[in-house]
């Protein structure tokens, strides 16, 4: 009697467990994707352009349907439903690999050949589903038909399901190269994902009439602000890396950290950190890309350099976009000089519209401290002979603390933004000099860097938080 009632059991749950197989197969089977079909999509808190963003999601994300509300689709990606613009999507299977763009109008062909027919004629732009690339050609589904276009006659983006990926950082360290047009897209990510504790807006133009931008850390509204900038010198550009991976990470630790007892976002409430990751674009594009990168009405500034005919591929770059030192063309103690090595003080002070953008801003802000990143030195260069040692070691010493970089003593303000700021506003300015290797830094220096400086922006405003 026992082992027919044991055996009935067995089988109840046997088909129990074959039943729930079922049903989570059917599940995942009518579960339906989208991808990303536009450069950039923001998933929203709700259906609508003022809400909230939640994520900035790129061309190719792949992302799982929840809900249809008019010309809004309820998604899930990253594990969090939000709302896309449906014009952004585009439905795809589990056999699409690749979400392909039509360079040109082209033919839909019944096989892989030229002379095969013609089944649809495709409008340039059109968005495809492509189910194989397979050399000449892609393998395609669209309107309801299956076919093949000429490879060189599309772009394609590889599909990325992100719909329940975790949330990679933004800012990415494992290159020394960092452009700056990876700079405005990490600030435009960053002002999405921490939109209540990080915002940047553009304080000027470059030369070139590039924008110059200025990220916000913090309460906007504080009356304490403390400056830090980096990259004046075109060479120098991990120092913009190194202050956008600050900025994520304050803004990550915003609400769950603290430092030497007080929570982080108490210390940002009352002082408000404002960075300049990259002073000098236009140079930075020199340094990256070489003379091809230069307008052809600057080229002729940016030939004049001596070093360019020892140093071709103008690695070694070091002014901005017509060949002015950004940390010589300030008025204080301004000295005319020769176009030497990339380190020319320019025709007359304030002739880079990169050093009058940063001048302006700090005239507006008032800032009580300065921070300037530099490379190359592991160095802080902390006096001035404008301001007292008295006001300015204690704050010395607490960036010694943290980055473990000696002290040397700087009276020399030729030009440099340094001596410019203490001189004009009576406030201490640091230049925090990265690194131990010639200018650009490589790429396997920044962990190092890294952990020297990670404190550097939270420890400096604890000090005016407590003082």
């Amino acid at each position: 009697m026992c082992k027919r009632i044991y055996s009935v059991v067995f089988i109840i749950v046997i088909v129990m467990i074959m039943q729930f197989v079922t049903m989570s197969t059917v599940q995942a089977a009518t579960k339906q994707y989208y991808v990303v079909s536009t450069k950039t999509a923001y998933q929203r808190e709700e259906a609508s352009v003022a809400s909230k963003a939640l994520n900035t999601l790129v061309i190719g994300d792949k992302v799982e349907s929840v809900s249809s509300s008019g010309e809004w689709q309820e998604i899930k990606a990253y594990g969090v439903n939000g709302y896309v613009k449906k014009s952004q999507l585009m439905k795809v299977t589990s056999k699409t690999q690749y979400l392909g763009i039509a360079k040109k109008q082209v033919s839909l062909k019944k096989s892989k050949s030229p002379k095969a027919k013609n089944l649809q004629t495709i409008k340039k732009e059109t968005r495809i589903d492509i189910r194989l690339v397979a050399g000449a050609w892609c393998k395609v589904s669209y309107d309801k038909k299956t076919g093949y276009i000429e490879s060189k006659y599309m772009k394609h983006y590889k599909i990325i399901d992100v719909s329940n990926k975790p949330k990679l950082p933004i800012v990415m360290t494992s290159t020394a190269r960092y452009t700056p047009s990876m700079l405005k897209t990490d600030l435009d990510k960053l002002s999405v994902r921490y939109p209540d504790r990080m915002a940047y807006f553009d304080f000027g133009k470059s030369t070139w009439g590039t924008p110059l931008y200025c990220a916000i850390v913090g309460n906007p509204n504080a009356q304490t602000k403390i400056l830090i900038n980096g990259n004046a010198h075109a060479r120098e550009y991990m120092t913009t890396q190194l202050m956008m991976k600050q900025i994520e990470q304050l803004c990550k630790d915003y609400k769950k950290a603290s430092y030497n007892g007080v929570a982080y976002k108490d210390i940002l409430n009352d002082v408000a950190l404002y960075f300049v990751p990259m002073l000098n674009p236009d140079g930075t594009r020199i340094s990256q890309d070489g003379i091809s990168a230069v307008p052809q009405k600057y080229k002729k500034y940016v030939k004049k350099v001596p070093f360019t005919r020892d140093c071709p591929n103008y690695r070694m770059w070091k002014g901005n976009g017509i060949a002015v030192d950004l940390n010589r063309n300030y008025p204080i103690g301004w000295k005319k000089n020769n176009m030497m090595a990339g380190s020319w003080s320019g025709e007359y002070p304030f002739q880079a519209t990169e050093a009058v953008a940063l001048a302006e801003l700090c005239k507006e802000n008032q800032f009580v401290f300065a921070i300037n990143y530099h490379a190359m030195g592991s160095i802080i260069y902390w006096r001035d002979k404008h301001i007292s040692d008295k006001k300015t070691r204690p704050l010395a010493n607490v960036i010694n603390g943290v980055t473990g970089y000696r002290f040397v003593y700087d009276n020399n303000s030729e030009g440099g933004f340094k001596g410019w700021f203490v001189y004009t506003f009576k406030k201490p300015s640091f230049t925090i000099e990265i690194g131990t290797a010639t200018t650009p830094l490589p790429i396997s220096q920044f962990n190092g860097i890294w952990k020297r400086n990670q404190y550097v922006p939270i420890a400096s405003a604890k000090y005016f938080y407590d003082n």
